[in-house]
């Protein structure tokens, strides 16, 4: 699907290019910056100014990628020689979306597209950028460790297990984080020697192994470790989710016992 947008219609066009070219996720957060120096070079060497008077922008865009294709004409005047400079540059940009992602990390969109991708980056697009939505906030990694029966399915695959979500999971009431990492950790030390904090490292190992090999992950008894060590009751007071956290991180390297 593609979009139009002449610039010279559009209500606020510095805002719209700073949309554009910063924040449209690129890879390089100062994508803008890169493009407009490989267009004047050595023009922007010193200190000046850049506007764009006009242009066209096509937005191309499919279930699984946006293109950015634009032709602007620019003015910049060097703040030291006080030249102006009158140009027209063309570019191009492409930029990964996982419409699964960004169904499963905003829910209100599930509700209203179901798992119709084409209606959810359609929905980025026009709206989303401007609302300022997350598109990757949907952890599929605790997804597929909050349950075995999808672990069954689809083993390690995080993409079945996000559309699952979208598809499924959110209808049937799932919660997307249930699986407690620290508790999988505090509950196998053998983990806490080889993954210390790293609780991403800890989900993935549920996933590929855990699972199967019937690990489980609330063997550590947080209230104990509590009532057995005082400072970690003035500390956390009754926080168990503290204290499991804390054993991983320093109680288990301590020798404390729960």
């Amino acid at each position: 699907m593609s979009q139009i947008v002449d610039l010279n219609s559009t209500s606020s066009t510095d805002a719209f290019i700073n949309y554009l070219l910063n924040d449209i996720n690129l890879d390089n957060p100062s994508g803008s910056e890169r493009l407009i120096n490989n267009t004047f070079g050595t023009w922007l060497n010193s200190d000046g100014t850049l506007s764009i008077s006009s242009g066209i922008v096509d937005l191309t865009y499919d279930e699984s990628s946006i293109f950015v294709n634009f032709s602007l004409n620019a003015k910049f005047i060097d703040k030291d020689t006080n030249l102006t400079f009158n140009t027209a540059f063309n570019g191009s940009i492409g930029v990964e979306f996982d419409a699964w992602s960004y169904l499963a990390s905003n829910k209100d969109l599930i509700s209203v597209y179901g798992a119709n991708k084409t209606a959810a980056i359609k929905h980025y697009v026009n709206h989303g950028i401007s609302e300022s939505r997350y598109f990757d906030t949907f952890d599929d990694l605790q997804y597929l460790a909050s349950y075995g029966d999808l672990i069954n399915a689809f083993g390690s695959d995080i993409t079945a297990a996000t559309k699952h979500y979208v598809e499924y999971g959110y209808k049937e009431g799932r919660s997307a984080d249930i699986f407690d990492e620290w508790g999988y950790l505090a509950s196998n030390v053998d983990l806490i020697k080889a993954f210390g904090t790293d609780t991403k490292e800890a989900i993935k190992h549920y996933i590929v192994f855990g699972n199967s090999e019937g690990r489980f992950t609330n063997l550590f008894d947080a209230q104990s470790y509590l009532n057995k060590h005082a400072d970690l009751r003035n500390a956390f007071g009754n926080d168990q989710e503290l204290a499991t956290k804390h054993y991983v991180e320093y109680g288990f390297s301590e020798g404390r016992i729960f």
